[in-house]
């Protein structure tokens, strides 16, 4: 039986909210193990960890007056394809999905929703290019601040904003 999404509402006023209905969404998987073993198969095992194991940092970011959430699962692609594999099969589940560099945010943007899973680019962490001419450089969504700074330090240019931690 084919399920209908088209009323499912993400209009929530409290954003933190367990909308993500396993029963409906998974049949019988309706626990964080059937979520990890199906982001493992993507991502492979080591970088699809349970929320109850995983760091508790991943259930906050820098923000002050907002509460940790523990998500059910994080989930480390390695690259855009295991990226984009991740998301097709979250969206098969209807399993929110809040993505994460290295939580140095202020707004609260990196704590995860309930019921949902977070998408964290740590293993993303590789600096591209550093265009010195243009004053560009193209970096993976892992890379830390610190680790920019320390390239950026023999070309004489430096990024400037620091909005929290340096990372590490």
């Amino acid at each position: 039986m084919k399920e209908s999404w088209i009323a499912y509402d993400m209009g929530f006023s409290d954003r933190r909210s367990d909308y993500c209905t396993r029963s409906a969404v998974m049949g019988s998987g309706t626990d964080a193990s059937y979520i990890v073993d199906r982001m493992a198969a993507i991502v492979g095992a080591g970088h699809a960890i349970s929320g109850t194991d995983a760091s508790p940092d991943y259930g906050r970011d820098e923000a002050l007056d907002e509460n940790p959430v523990v998500p059910l699962a994080v989930v480390l692609p390695g690259n855009a394809g295991e990226v984009e594999q991740v998301l097709r099969a979250c969206n098969e589940m209807r399993c929110p999905v809040t993505a994460r560099g290295s939580g140095t945010g202020m707004s609260g943007a990196a704590i995860p929703l309930a019921g949902g899973i977070v998408l964290s680019f740590a293993r993303m962490n590789e600096i591209v290019e550093i265009d010195t001419d243009n004053h560009v450089a193209v970096v993976q969504a892992g890379v830390t601040l610190a680790q920019l700074d320390e390239a950026l330090l023999p070309t004489g240019l430096v990024y400037p904003v620091f909005p929290g931690e340096s990372g590490g």
